[in-house]
C-alpha cells in the first residue's frame, strides 16, 4: 500500500512497569482516502524509527500482513 504522509506527531513515552515505550500518531491518505495509525516502539522498531521521522507529503510504500486482530505495518 502507498501513503502519502499528512502530519507526524511528537513521539510520546509511556512509562511500564517493564521500563516503557514510545508511540507516535501518523495520520496519511492512501487510495484517495485519510487515515491514522498509532506506531508502537516495540511493534516493528524499524518501521516505528523510520517514521518518526518522515517529513509531510513524503510517499512510502508500507507492506501489510494480517496479524491476529489488525493488519500491521511490517515494512
Amino acid at each position: 500500500m502507498q501513503i502519502e504522509i499528512t502530519s507526524v506527531g511528537q513521539p510520546d513515552f509511556t512509562k511500564t512497569s517493564k521500563g516503557g515505550y514510545y508511540s507516535l500518531s501518523v495520520t496519511y491518505k492512501a487510495d484517495g482516502k485519510d487515515g491514522a495509525r498509532k506506531m508502537m516502539s516495540f511493534g516493528y522498531p524499524e518501521v516505528y524509527n523510520n517514521l518518526k521521522g518522515a517529513a509531510v507529503g513524503s510517499k512510502w510504500n508500507i507492506k501489510l500482513v494480517k496479524g491476529e486482530k489488525y493488519w500491521d505495518w511490517v515494512e
